[in-house]
């Protein structure tokens, strides 16, 4: 008798924690009605077709054989899809792939494809996404139906593994979830492939980009805000069957990242990505001038130009480390900065003021603030000076919004670029709203993006 009723105890148990279970699982995925959700978007992790990320220069004085520019086949990323191009991600049910089957399991569900929506802006490293402190946010990540690898994310804003990760998710699929943004500041965000398999390759390739929780009262961020990601890069040369170089292309050298001897250090996913050249005497010819990034030679481009900012206002940066091996010491040459990362007890951003140089270890993001006294050029770098001849470099042009300045042109900035000018269609000037805009345009990467 006794184990009877013992026996229909657990019964009974066991049936109600399946309710339980069932019930919270339910909780976690639709308890919060849509109407209470304050930030959602979609994005999707997809596999583009490749993009230089080591520019044609004359770095060879500093790197011998390093002059060629070097094309990445394998750059992949993640795409933050608008609500108005959600139609082009389109539901391909129907369409029935060999990897369907995984392991003997059915994944032939609703498949998705968001090329068209994604290629316009399918570059790595991914987007930079803001949400203000206390939201309620719903994320969406899909995997584009031909990415050739499973993807994942793991967002570092959160905590509790319902939260953080995604798990891998299959070709042509997605997963939605939701979360509080309860802590300000930076975080990294990062693909984590199947289970932790080859992450390493994932976050090499491109798959990572930030998430910026905006604080509330006044600590919020000032009216010129900027990302920027560093990141290790391990590359070889691709060959054929005969051993002949194919083209410029390289692939992921896991030899080189084993033994941590990184070839190139990219900001925003190319080297030197903002850094015109160095050395002086820019009327004499190329006496003393290397160039590091042909594309800002070109008046007509602004490609490798460099970032505008503002004289005498504070400036926030949002410097992001995936590594993924090495140390960022983060430094502005003739600039200090006040480091704002961690949280009070109010959830407000906490000053280190003054600080000449920052550690951003690998797998982080930190969030500092300068202010560039006077007009000119200013280079932000990773003290990490091995770094810095491999990519880790970029310029600040500081200009006076309020006003023309007149910048002598030894102050080497590229001929497309100037403070009067190329930033405000009228040639007189410009302002806060004009510099934001000509920094969107050299590259969308720089500036937050607002979901």
């Amino acid at each position: 008798m006794t184990k009877k009723i013992l026996a229909v105890s657990f019964a009974v148990l066991f049936a109600v924690s399946m309710v339980f279970v069932g019930f919270t699982n339910n909780v976690q995925a639709h308890s919060i009605p849509e109407t209470q959700i304050d930030k959602s978007f979609v994005l999707c992790a997809y596999e583009t077709d490749g993009q230089l990320i080591y520019p044609d220069n004359d770095i060879d004085s500093l790197i011998v054989g390093s002059s060629v520019g070097v094309f990445y086949p394998e750059s992949w990323t993640f795409v933050l899809i608008d609500e108005e191009d959600m139609e082009l991600v389109t539901d391909l049910s129907d369409n029935v792939r060999s990897h369907d089957t995984v392991n003997g399991q059915d994944h032939s569900g609703p498949h998705y494809n968001c090329a068209d929506a994604a290629v316009a802006n399918a570059s790595a490293p991914g987007p930079s996404i803001s949400v203000d402190l206390g939201d309620t946010v719903q994320v969406t990540l899909v995997s584009d139906i031909d990415n050739q690898h499973i993807h994942s994310i793991d967002q570092h804003a959160l905590t509790g593994n319902e939260h953080v990760n995604s798990g891998p998710i299959q070709q042509g699929h997605s997963k939605t979830w939701i979360w509080t943004a309860e802590d300000s500041g930076s975080y990294l965000y990062h693909c984590t492939d199947n289970g932790l398999m080859n992450l390493w390759t994932h976050i090499n390739n491109g798959m990572y980009g930030n998430i910026v929780v905006q604080p509330v009262g006044a600590d919020k961020a000032p009216a010129v805000e900027y990302n920027v990601m560093f990141a290790d890069m391990y590359t070889t040369p691709e060959v054929d069957e005969n051993g002949n170089s194919i083209g410029n292309n390289h692939s992921f050298d896991l030899g080189a990242f084993v033994a941590g001897d990184n070839n190139i250090m990219v900001t925003n996913g190319q080297a030197f990505n903002y850094a015109p050249f160095i050395g002086a005497d820019w009327n004499d010819g190329d006496h003393g001038i290397v160039v590091l990034n042909p594309l800002s030679l070109d008046p007509l481009v602004v490609d490798g130009a460099p970032i505008l900012a503002p004289t005498g206002e504070i400036t926030r940066w949002y410097i992001t480390n995936p590594g993924p091996n090495n140390f960022l010491a983060l430094h502005f040459i003739a600039a200090q900065m006040d480091v704002r990362d961690g949280s009070s007890p109010k959830k407000l951003m906490t000053p280190v003021s003054n600080e000449e140089s920052w550690t951003v270890p690998p797998g982080s993001s930190s969030t500092t603030e300068t202010i560039f006294p006077s007009s000119g050029i200013y280079v932000g770098v990773t003290h990490k000076l091995n770094d810095v001849v491999k990519g880790g470099a970029f310029a600040v042009l500081a200009c006076d919004v309020n006003g023309v300045d007149d910048l002598p042109t030894v102050a080497g900035i590229p001929l497309g670029v100037v403070c009067d000018a190329d930033w405000n269609e009228d040639g007189i000037g410009g302002t806060l709203e004009d510099l934001n805009a000509f920094n969107a345009l050299v590259s969308p990467k720089i500036n937050n993006s607002e979901i």
